[in-house]
């Protein structure tokens, strides 16, 4: 058998032949499923935080360095963005390109790593990982989860690192590391705690210089952008100033788990960032910084726990449950939809998803329970990342930084697979037959997450004046989910717009039939009636405003037909 037992080996000097293996492989199938998708709408096409992106490095290499304001998204991928395009111009497939370089660079990490933690694993970590879809998929997309994903599989191999050397430059590179993932993916900051629990674990002789010399490289990259922050906004942030939307968006009375916007239909970056300002401004009665900004919803977020505890205690399990469940949630672009691009990506989703890697690392995990003296940063790492997901909301980009931990379990659940089948393991067997059922619940159905997908297309076609097309992109969005209402709207708005308002009032009164919460659609027909002078027209403005009290476009309509009718009586 594979002595997996003996933890922390040296990496043998054959295994770069391995580790070049494991990075072809993982190039090539990346490299093919690139072929496979570049003649789809979504490949040429940017939606939500990929289009925002995208601007703010068009505006970096244009020469706008430094912003107007504090940082509300994480800047580390549209900085690399700005510094390709200004290297070899526009080109969105070089983007991609190299984030499949950088895809099978971790394959490769992940692979080193786990070959010092489970002598014997990382080939078959290197080789799992470069198989696994939801890897290979976000590697395709102009989106930061490629570059959080490469980050965290060098933390990986670091943590590794400073368990077997525990060498100063680890310490350095660690804090770099860990400030550079913090730029990317804000929430994975809590994995300061593996640090301080390894600092903790070893007290003996050169603790406080290793202490020094992670914050030290932690200051190294985060100084650098509170000092930004200061002078460009006046304000002492750490990173960004998106940690209380984020919060409310997670824990609000209206959420399942996942993500949705602020405001109905506003689901675009640039409106998030603008409605949490307004909204939090218009509460409280005067201009707030973005701190403010912050703290409001994060106040407001600690009020509804407070009210409606019972509810958000099944919340905070139902966002444990996601986060480890099968369901791949998208908000922008979902890989379900991805896989009628590509045979690729539709194979292997089909054989290897998470339904089966979580299990397999449960089955890891406890096959290597004896080795817990020695394993704990990795248990530890997987609790704070998880849980850091599941305190705002759960989203497959977010918990794909996850697998880089799962992996090297998985691989020991693989090659030690025959000990379950022993008596002592009785047990531990039913444990992962029950992993298997509960990760494998269909708790979100995927149809419906395409369904969002195709929306978000209907908009940018929508944007370019499409309007045929964009009409059949949100009637597809249709067909996999009826209750998709942002489509329903929009199929009136496009009637509208082709001269057809009568057309566009049944669709909006389906709406109202279908769901009498959406302002908007008694909003628009609220116009349809206005243009038509009939006096249904007051009843929708003023639906439409008790729904959203601050609906100005409403209330504006609506103090016009109300001056209307008094001139009339």
């Amino acid at each position: 058998m594979v002595a997996l037992e003996k933890a922390y080996t040296q990496i043998p000097s054959g295994f770069i032949w391995k580790c070049a293996f494991i990075f072809l492989l993982a190039l090539t199938i990346r490299w093919v499923y690139l072929w496979e998708i570049k003649s789809s709408f979504f490949f040429t096409n940017l939606m939500g935080d990929a289009q925002r992106y995208d601007a703010w490095a068009r505006e970096i290499v244009a020469g706008d360095l430094w912003g107007e304001q504090v940082f509300y998204q994480a800047p580390l991928y549209p900085y690399l963005l700005g510094a390709i395009y200004g290297m070899s111009g526009h080109d969105l497939l070089i983007v991609r390109i190299l984030q499949t370089m950088g895809g099978a660079l971790s394959c490769v990490l992940v692979a080193a790593g786990a070959e010092l933690f489970f002598s014997g694993a990382g080939l078959l970590s290197g080789i799992l990982l470069a198989f696994y879809p939801p890897a290979i998929f976000h590697d395709g997309l102009i989106q930061k989860t490629s570059t959080a994903f490469l980050l965290m599989s060098v933390l990986f191999l670091i943590i590794a690192k400073l368990i077997h050397q525990d060498r100063p430059f680890w310490w350095f590179m660690g804090g770099m590391t860990l400030g550079l993932l913090g730029l990317v993916r804000e929430n994975a900051l809590i994995l300061v705690l593996v640090f301080f629990g390894l600092l903790i674990a070893g007290l003996h002789k050169g603790r406080i210089m290793a202490f020094i010399l992670f914050m030290a490289g932690l200051s190294v990259i985060l100084g650098p952008v509170v000092i930004r922050n200061q002078l460009v906004g006046g304000e002492l942030v750490l990173t960004t100033s998106q940690c209380g939307p984020n919060l409310y968006i997670g824990n609000c009375l209206s959420t399942e788990g996942s993500y949705s916007p602020l405001r109905f239909n506003r689901s675009m970056p640039e409106y998030e960032s603008l409605d949490a300002m307004l909204m939090a401004e218009n509460a409280v009665g005067h201009a707030l910084t973005p701190s403010e900004v912050s703290r409001y919803w994060i106040n407001k977020t600690i009020g509804h726990m407070r009210t409606n505890f019972s509810r958000w205690t099944f919340l905070m399990i139902r966002k444990g449950m996601l986060v480890w469940n099968v369901a791949e949630i998208g908000d922008t672009e979902d890989q379900y939809t991805y896989t009628n691009f590509s045979s690729l990506l539709r194979i292997l989703s089909s054989w290897f998803h998470f339904g089966i890697l979580c299990p397999l690392a449960f089955a890891g995990i406890l096959l290597t329970w004896s080795q817990y003296k020695t394993l704990w940063p990795l248990y530890l790492a997987l609790a704070c990342f998880s849980s850091s997901i599941i305190i705002f909301y759960v989203l497959a980009r977010y918990r794909l930084p996850l697998i880089i931990f799962m992996i090297p379990f998985a691989s020991v659940g693989i090659i030690r697979v025959k000990e379950l089948f022993n008596r002592r393991m009785i047990m531990g067997s039913a444990l992962i037959l029950v992993t298997v059922l509960l990760s494998n619940l269909q708790l979100v159905v995927p149809a419906k997450i395409s369904s969002n997908t195709y929306y978000n297309g209907g908009c940018v076609l929508l944007r370019q004046d499409r309007l045929h097309a964009a009409e059949s992109f949100f009637k597809t969005a249709l067909s996999l989910n009826q209750d998709n209402l942002y489509a329903r709207l929009n199929i009136g708005n496009i009637r509208i717009q082709q001269g057809h308002p009568e057309k566009a009032a049944v669709i909006y009164a389906d709406i109202i039939q279908r769901a009498p919460f959406c302002a908007e659609a008694y909003y628009n027909l609220g116009n349809y009636y206005m243009d038509k002078d009939r006096p249904e027209a007051i009843y929708n403005f003023q639906r439409a405003l008790q729904l959203k009290p601050n609906f100005k476009a409403a209330g504006h309509n609506l103090a016009i037909m109300l001056n209307q009718k008094s001139n009339e009586d």
